[in-house]
């Protein structure tokens, strides 16, 4: 962080190359250094910042982040309860908005149990309540007449049949949630006496330099701590000194306790397979579309091991070659290309399968950018300077990610 001087420092009115001291000046200076910081610092210690766009996704002014989701348009879910062979109450609890009347209802049956594939068609003639269709049974001259359904059946939408003439139906298509976040401030100061810097230490490039190092350092600090927040962070409100407010990060909101509708694996402390991850992106598909599936997939170091040894028995090495080794980055799926990146800080047996769209980082308007200025209240014969910026993470529609837990960390 060399460059504190006058060149760069200058306040208005002071002419280019007045004496005045490299880390002093008349007045607090501010030096916005989130872009910075973010671009210079190695891919490896910030990978989920970098993946989601930086620091600066957005600007909000209140100690409560709030944004509105709405419904992604489903293409297949699952029904909620029992749904017998005469039965024409369709259960869907909480997305019955999602099915208008006209809706053609296709229900799945792809249990590797050898069965016949029914193909049984419903039409969907109202919405009884937010919990439940009013459908016809057996819709079509092909489709099966009607078939006894365990809850959890899967369906999928078939198209849509309207008669001529028929009366149109004003329709709810989307239920608008209000989702909330709370920020993180991140604050810090750096001293230096001036005696400490004259001195001149091996290994620094010279005299003056320690105290721009450990600003550096701090504003380093600074950025890892919001990539570990994105990760690990706790929704907390906050109440004071003792109690501050904090900003949820992935593995809150990407979390079955948080939406009841984001698929998760728990593996029990089983091996993990190729088909548990193919299975989960196939899933996730399934409900909001290949266009919203997951992109990423974050894992332990050991589940990133793991997908390696997937696909090394089809590496071949010619004789002459003496480096060996496999890193899988991406891999090509049915519902497009997915790449992979592992972080120590993942807790053990977890892989969270992100779609960084739905995912950013904003800070508090003005000075919660993350930046640099002076104290102007330091009395002594020392420099000071801080390092400050209040974040927090947007996690929206968690349901177009995924988890998997618990898996093996041993074979």
């Amino acid at each position: 962080m060399a460059g504190y001087g006058t060149g760069t420092r200058r306040l208005g009115g002071i002419p280019s190359g007045y004496p005045t001291d490299p880390h002093e000046a008349a007045s607090l200076n501010i030096r916005f250094v989130d872009d910075l910081v973010v671009d210079v610092s190695d891919y490896k210690s910030l990978k989920l910042i970098k993946l989601v766009g930086g620091l600066d996704g957005f600007e909000f002014n209140a100690g409560k982040i709030e944004w509105v989701e709405d419904d992604l348009y489903r293409r297949a879910d699952v029904i909620s309860g029992a749904f017998n062979t005469t039965v024409q109450t369709f259960p869907i609890a909480g997305k019955a908005h999602l099915y208008p009347k006209g809706t053609v209802i296709e229900i799945v049956d792809d249990e590797d149990n050898g069965a016949t594939y029914a193909r049984e068609l419903l039409l969907v003639t109202a919405q009884a309540s937010a919990d439940a269709l009013t459908v016809v049974r057996g819709f079509g001259p092909t489709s099966d007449p009607g078939t006894n359904y365990v809850s959890g059946t899967k369906f999928r939408v078939a198209g849509f049949a309207h008669a001529e003439n028929q009366t149109w139906t004003d329709i709810l298509t989307s239920l608008k949630a209000v989702k909330y976040n709370y920020p993180t401030i991140i604050a810090y100061s750096v001293s230096s006496t001036f005696r400490n810097e004259g001195i001149n230490r091996y290994g620094q490039g010279g005299v003056g330099q320690d105290f721009d190092e450990q600003v550096a350092k701090a504003l380093k600090r600074a950025v890892v701590s919001l990539e570990m927040g994105l990760l690990l962070g706790r929704r907390n409100v906050g109440t004071g000194t003792a109690d501050p407010s904090m900003f949820g990060g992935l593995l809150e909101y990407v979390d079955s306790s948080y939406d009841a509708n984001v698929v998760e694996t728990d593996k029990a402390g089983n091996p993990l397979t190729l088909k548990d991850i193919n299975d989960v992106l196939q899933q996730v598909a399934e409900i909001v579309g290949e266009e919203n599936a997951p992109t990423t997939i974050l894992c332990d170091y050991w589940g990133h091991r793991k997908i390696n040894s997937f696909f090394e028995p089809s590496v071949r090495l010619a004789r002459e070659e003496n480096e060996v080794g496999l890193i899988v980055q991406r891999m090509d799926t049915v519902i497009g290309q997915v790449q992979f990146l592992s972080d120590n800080n993942m807790p053990p047996g977890v892989m969270l399968f992100l779609q960084p769209d739905q995912v950013s980082m904003g800070h508090m308007a003005g000075l919660g950018r993350l930046h640099t200025g002076e104290n102007p209240a330091r009395t002594g014969d020392f420099f000071q300077r801080y390092v400050y910026g209040d974040y927090t993470a947007k996690i929206k529609n968690p349901v177009t990610m995924a988890k998997v837990m618990n898996y093996s960390q041993s074979s």
